[in-house]
């Protein structure tokens, strides 16, 4: 990702970080819908769900197309910042915090293969990330962040 874009992304982010959190990574990937999750089963949709029993009171949000979103690592969570879709800018609401403790990610054997598999700590698949094309580098960067699965 370009400087100029992260520099935007943390404006945004930075504020909402507990005290001593620190950034360790911000990339942009997309959240898949089941239908064309291939071989990694249908659990994009589940996001929501999970997202709900994690964060409380979010709701099930059902993934019925592709969204993209500015995925930000920090040293305690995995923070999906809403991305305007036409202009690809960083919008203020954040739609997903997921801890980070315990958080699983594998690749997704397909081709091309920029998709990651994010797991909880029983081990059930949360949701099905991918990165497209100009940041594929970013999903191996963030797949190094993180125990295997």
């Amino acid at each position: 990702m370009e400087k100029r874009a992260v520099k935007k992304v943390l404006a945004i982010v930075e504020p909402r970080l507990e005290p001593g959190e620190r950034v360790e990574h911000v990339c942009i990937g997309g959240i898949m819908p089941p239908s064309q999750s291939h071989k990694a089963g249908n659990v994009a949709a589940g996001v929501g769900a999970a997202a709900a029993a994690m964060v409380g009171g979010v709701g099930v949000i059902p993934v019925k197309m592709a969204q993209r979103y500015y995925l930000i690592l920090t040293d305690c969570r995995l923070i999906f910042l809403d991305q305007d879709m036409r202009h690809a800018r960083p919008l203020t609401t954040i739609s997903w915090i997921l801890p980070r403790q315990g958080l699983r990610v594998e690749r997704v054997r397909s081709f091309p293969s920029g998709k990651l598999a994010l797991a909880d700590p029983p081990g059930n698949q949360l949701c099905v990330l991918f990165f497209p094309l100009g940041v594929r580098l970013d999903a191996t960067n963030l797949l190094k962040r993180f125990p295997a699965a």
